[in-house]
């Protein structure tokens, strides 16, 4: 469904939303604040999209560090599923 040059994912979901997220499919959080999951290892970076100076948009990346690819790539085919909307 989806090609990766690269495993991961820019989404503007929010950060909480996605830490749930890693609750949900049981995702353990580590020291060096990375997820380990069904032998991936993930990173959730943030940083904030100003667009103007009352507008900000969040921008949080997820990286799959280590694992094996075709698991990191279920794993980010699930992640944007999951959060997908249709509208409505």
């Amino acid at each position: 469904m989806f090609t990766y040059n690269e495993l991961s994912i820019v989404s503007g979901i929010p950060l909480q939303e996605i830490e749930d997220y890693f609750a949900t499919i049981g995702g353990k959080r580590s020291s060096d604040q990375t997820y380990q999951f069904a032998g991936l290892k993930v990173k959730v970076t943030s940083e904030v999209n100003l667009l103007s100076t009352s507008l900000s948009l969040p921008r949080n990346k997820v990286i799959v560090l280590s694992g094996e690819r075709t698991v990191a790539e279920g794993f980010l085919t699930e992640f944007r599923l999951h959060f997908m909307s249709a509208g409505g």
